[in-house]
């Protein structure tokens, strides 16, 4: 039935020739086969028309996209953590290996630096001994006894010789003590002698002057001769002679005191002077050594290398213990888990120019074949300023794209790890896909008419 009503249809539409038609051309079969095959060709001709219209109507309206090719890896907006050490050393342990998840603070590797711990040992001794003489000089300029027992029991030499030191220092001051006080006294004891000496004099003075009064009026009254008057004011004359005499050494003594008493000042104001010196000496030192000794320790601290983020354990640069690393040298690569992942891509300079900020792309993980897990969508988040070379001297751009989500769309629970292989195709715009297969006959025909 069906094939019945589809005969009628294609004899109704002009397709196949009409009953009359066959009856009228039943005794001519060429004739008839001939206009079957015509038939037939223009039903052909018609719909290759129409299918070729309908292709050309169709790509010059389907759009399709303009991409840029940029092959790169997956890697953390933190960029890699490459672990170095200042001072180096020599490495004494290794405690990690690549491919390890660490955390920030744990340790990497552990170095020995022998210098490091007799630096400890000297600095230790040199610290005591400043602090030793700061408690001696104290004690000798406050006048009391030194306190030591801040020096450790294990350090008795330390104490001792502080000890010795402050008990010479204080022998020699008061040595020089008791000489001024010898000379004081010396001085003080002539100078009594001698105002006893005056006041004997005095009274010796004031006796012959009475007497040589006493013989002048006696020889007045004519008792006495001349020559006893005169005997007694020669011995007036003496005796203040000699009263002039002792009260000039008696001056002289007097003086010779004072200076001594000056002296002895002097001199306990030069020591209290020295003392203050000395001390602002050591503590000059301390505080330089302070400084050293915290340099030390840091030093010190250094020796255990710790990771300074957390992440994964890329490369280890150190392959045994026993090795002697230089100052500044690369010892471990960390790649930060913690930070959101970016694609990194290099781009052709030839390409640079269809990009800019923002432009949408598509990023296909190679790990993951995107036919079947899909790939991740983001844009472009930053172009470098200006291009790099690769050493075959290749020109290209560092373009960095920001993933809009960090999963995979048909595989959530793909694991997405730095350093992953990736592509990335930047959507630059959009061109009909007549324009796409009309473009290289475009640049032939361009650059064709333009030779010479």
């Amino acid at each position: 039935m069906r094939r019945l009503l589809k005969t009628r249809d294609l004899i109704m539409s002009g397709i196949l020739p009409s009953r009359n038609d066959l009856l009228s051309e039943v005794g001519m079969p060429g004739l008839v086969e001939e206009r079957l095959h015509m038939r037939f060709a223009k039903v052909f001709g018609i719909a290759a028309s129409f299918a070729i219209f309908s292709a050309v109507a169709w790509s010059a309206f389907a759009k399709v996209n303009e991409v840029s090719i940029a092959k790169g890896a997956l890697q953390p907006i933190g960029f890699e953590q490459t672990v170095q050490h200042l001072e180096g050393g020599i490495v004494q342990d290794i405690l990690v290996r690549e491919g390890q998840v660490v955390q920030r603070g744990d340790t990497l590797l552990v170095m020995n630096d022998t210098t490091t711990l007799e630096d400890d040992e000297t600095l230790e001794r040199q610290n005591l001994d400043l602090l030793g003489q700061l408690e001696g000089q104290k004690a000798l300029q406050e006048g009391r006894a030194p306190d030591f027992s801040f020096i450790p029991p294990n350090r008795n030499l330390e104490r001792l010789n502080n000890l010795n030191a402050y008990t010479d220092a204080k022998s020699s001051l008061e040595a020089q003590r008791l000489g001024f006080d010898s000379q004081i006294h010396q001085t003080s004891f002539a100078l009594e002698a001698l105002k006893a000496q005056v006041r004997g004099a005095e009274e010796e003075a004031e006796h012959a002057e009475a007497e040589e009064s006493r013989f002048g009026k006696l020889l007045k009254k004519g008792v006495v001769t001349d020559i006893q008057a005169s005997e007694k004011r020669r011995q007036r004359l003496r005796a203040q002679a000699d009263l002039a005499a002792l009260v000039s050494r008696e001056a002289a003594a007097a003086a010779r005191n004072e200076e001594v008493v000056r002296q002895k000042q002097s001199f306990e104001a030069t020591q209290k002077a020295a003392f203050s010196q000395r001390i602002l000496e050591i503590e000059g030192a301390l505080t330089a050594l302070d400084g050293r000794i915290r340099k030390k320790d840091n030093r010190l601290q250094r020796l255990t290398v710790a990771a300074p983020i957390s992440g994964v354990v890329k490369s280890v640069n150190i392959r045994g213990t026993g090795a002697v690393v230089a100052p500044g040298q690369a010892l471990v690569v960390l790649v930060p888990l913690d930070k959101p992942l970016v694609a990194e891509t290099r781009i052709g300079a030839e390409q640079i120019g269809y990009l800019r900020l923002g432009l949408p792309a598509q990023v296909k993980i190679s790990a993951f074949d995107f036919t079947r897990y899909g790939w991740l969508p983001g844009h472009v988040e930053s172009i470098s300023p200006s291009a790099f070379e690769t050493e075959s001297g290749r020109s290209y751009y560092i373009v960095r794209v920001a993933l809009d989500q960090t999963s995979l769309e048909r595989a959530p629970s793909a694991r997405l790890l730095p350093g992953m292989d990736l592509t990335a195709d930047i959507i630059t715009g959009e061109k009909t896909f007549l324009q796409y297969l009309l473009t290289p006959l475009q640049r032939t025909f361009s650059e064709a008419f333009g030779e010479r």
